[in-house]
């Protein structure tokens, strides 16, 4: 009856402007992420904001890529209004740049081996940028 009582809640997700938006938690998404890389499965989260939901609404392809996503985390407060109207009172905002060094730091402490691609959404990184972002993420590889 214990393990029947302290089983994990499954996760619950909504549709906004088409797309899944799943309701989870820096604990949650860090484990999960951890969990999957401990089992050496290869996955991708979509960290959304409102701004990611209307690109997928403009364009199918990039809504489908959403979809596949197998976490999608409310990235801002419009998302998490969102879910809570929707039905989750729970929600709570789950941002990229908070996430991420989250998930290294658990990882290092776990001995799991990471290495996010955080560099998709910063096109824009001057070269100093990018060898600084490369020798993080290499510190966090190597922890």
């Amino acid at each position: 009856m214990v393990d029947r009582l302290l089983k994990p809640e499954p996760l619950q997700s909504r549709r906004i402007l088409r797309t899944r938006v799943d309701a989870t938690s820096y604990r949650h998404a860090t484990g999960q992420v951890l969990d999957w890389a401990a089992a050496g499965e290869s996955r991708y989260v979509c960290v959304a904001t409102v701004n990611n939901l209307i690109e997928g609404c403009d364009d199918p392809g990039y809504n489908a890529l959403m979809e596949a996503a197998d976490l999608v985390t409310p990235d801002g407060m419009p998302l998490v209004w969102g879910l809570r109207l929707l039905g989750v009172p729970d929600a709570s905002r789950v941002y990229g740049p908070d996430l991420t060094p989250l998930v290294c730091e658990e990882a290092a402490r776990r001995g799991v081996p990471v290495r996010p691609d955080v560099r998709a959404p910063l096109r824009d990184l001057t070269a100093d940028e990018a060898r600084e972002l490369d020798a993080w993420l290499d510190g966090v590889a190597a922890a």
